[in-house]
């Protein structure tokens, strides 16, 4: 075998493992993450900033428990007489239907006390962006993606050809009527098409380099083959001086 078909086999297997490779990154740019909406969350260890928040209003109010969720904190606090109180803090933003205090939504079960404005000027005093943490949203995608490589572009119109061949005739017109009539076209690629085409193209264009190469190793063989059988045809062959009459 020659050293440029050893060359030539290496680069097919190079091109089907690129395409292997290729096929995760394109699902994954396809599908961003993200939620639909920017959220603001609490973020962890912001337990260490409600619980100096609470302490700056002793002696008035005492933290007696607290439970830190996803977007809101449920505190029991009480009073220097040993009154407790159930609140809840949550995020201020857009609407608060308790009583802003800083970067939070205070909100009494049940009737404020007395001295409620005592532990909500403490809490006022943290800044918003020491308490939330914003998640931005993935970014907004196109109702049909465009095509992404010729190969798919080429696939999608060999397989609407084929579905337009296999359609009984005098049925064209009223098909398109139809699709007309619910705003959908079935050769039209929809949403998500783009990837998997993508993806079978590349595996379709490394098998074909793959075969090309291999083919033509075998043709080397064979051309190898054939010259070392003509070579030994000659050996075999009687040379002119002893066949000839001698002197």
């Amino acid at each position: 075998m020659k050293a440029g078909n050893t060359g030539a086999r290496r680069l097919a297997w190079l091109i089907a493992a690129g395409g292997l490779l290729l096929a995760p990154a394109a699902s994954a740019e396809d599908n961003p993450s993200g939620p639909d909406t920017a959220l603001r969350v609490l973020p962890a260890g912001v337990e260490r900033a409600v619980e100096a928040a609470f302490l700056r209003a002793a002696p008035a109010w005492r933290l007696a428990t607290a439970k830190v969720e996803k977007v809101t904190v449920a505190a029991k606090v009480c009073t220097e007489a040993g009154a407790c109180h159930d609140v809840v803090l949550s995020d201020p933003r857009p609407t608060c239907k308790g009583t802003r205090a800083g970067p939070w939504c205070v909100i009494w079960q049940g009737s404020a006390p007395a001295a409620a404005a005592t532990l909500e000027a403490a809490l006022a005093k943290d800044d918003d962006a020491a308490i939330w943490r914003v998640i931005a949203a993935r970014p907004k995608q196109p109702a049909i993606m465009e095509p992404v490589a010729a190969a798919g572009a080429a696939t999608q119109a060999g397989a609407a050809a084929g579905s337009a061949h296999a359609q009984p005739a005098g049925r064209g017109a009223a098909g398109a009527g139809a699709n007309n009539g619910n705003g959908s076209d079935p050769s039209e690629p929809r949403e998500g098409d783009n990837s998997t085409l993508l993806i079978i193209a590349l595996v379709a264009a490394a098998l074909a380099t793959f075969i090309l190469f291999r083919r033509s190793d075998d043709e080397d063989v064979d051309g190898d083959a054939d010259g070392d059988a003509d070579q030994g045809s000659d050996k075999d062959a009687p040379s002119d001086t002893d066949g000839g009459p001698k002197a």
